[in-house]
This record gives C-alpha cells, structure tokens and sequence, in this order.
C-alpha cells in the first residue's frame, strides 16, 4: 500500500481553486495513480494531449495535477488528522504510561486545559450549541476541556492526552 498526498489546481469557469487530497494505492507508479486520481476527480474526463490538464463537463473544468509525494504511514495517519478529523491510532505501551511524572501531566494540564466557556469563546460558539462538539472532539478531565487529538501536541504530550483521555 503506497500513501499519497495529491494537489490538484482546478479551473471552474474563471474560478480557480487547489485541492488537496490524501489517497491510498496499489499502484507502483505513484504518478500515474496521481493522474488517475485527476481523470476522475469531476467524473469522466477528456485529456488534451498538448498539455497537462484533464477537461470534463465538455471541456468547461479543467483538473491538473500539480503535485504528488508519497508519504510514510505515521505521516499519512497525521495529515488525516489535521484534515479530516481522524485520530490517528496510537499505540500507548504500558511502560510508556509508567514513566509519566507528575509534573509532566500537571504541565501538560496547564498549557491545554481550557474551560468550557474558553473553549466556546475560541471557537466563537455558544455554551447551547457547544455540547455534542465537546463530546466530539474534546475529552473532560479534572474540570477542564482537552482537545481528543491537537497537531499541536508533541509526540509525548499525544501519550499524556491519551492517558488522561483513559482515566476521565
């Protein structure tokens, strides 16, 4: 299984946007799976043999792939993360737990607790609407919010949160 990270310019009338996309594949041939990718972003598309774009809706959207790179798994599972939502699965070893200190959680407290109405203020919600997104996305530990996964968190803070995540 390959891990690709693909950037497409898209021309929409005289719209233009970049979408980026993570994609998995069997393919050997990470620029043709990019391609393909492309060929069939906007349905069936047409190819204009001079250049680089593929064209659908007769011609009205052109996709052109601009960029491909083949990720490891560990980078793949972050940037899905940081783009979809999804935790990335993280393997919490038992002795890994043990070697916690109290002033590393108590740290780790302190600079990523947040209250509900802090939590609220910073995503400009209020206090009604913000209780099935808290369950969603954050965890309650010792009267403080925590954010499930941030991409703010260092690998060690990830274990902490976790750990935190398991006693609450």
């Amino acid at each position: 299984m390959k891990y690709l990270f693909i950037e497409l310019q898209i021309q929409d009338g005289e719209r233009r946007h970049t979408h980026r996309t993570l994609h998995t594949t069997n393919c050997k041939n990470i620029n043709f799976a990019a391609q393909r990718y492309a060929a069939t972003y906007w349905g069936d598309s047409s190819r204009d043999f001079g250049g680089n774009a593929w064209y659908a809706h007769g011609g009205e959207i052109a996709i052109e792939c601009t960029d491909v790179q083949e990720l490891t798994k560990p980078e793949y599972d972050f940037l899905q993360g940081l783009f979809y939502g999804i935790k990335p699965n993280v393997s919490i070893p038992n002795d890994e737990l043990q070697n916690f200190s109290q002033q590393e959680i108590d740290e780790f407290k302190e600079n990523w607790g947040q209250t509900e109405s802090e939590v609220c203020s910073a995503l400009c919600l209020d206090e009604e609407e913000a209780g099935a997104f808290l369950v969603n996305d954050y965890f309650y530990y010792d009267d403080k919010w925590y954010e499930k996964f941030s991409s703010m968190y260092s690998e060690r803070e990830i274990v902490i949160a976790e750990y935190l995540k398991n006693l609450s």
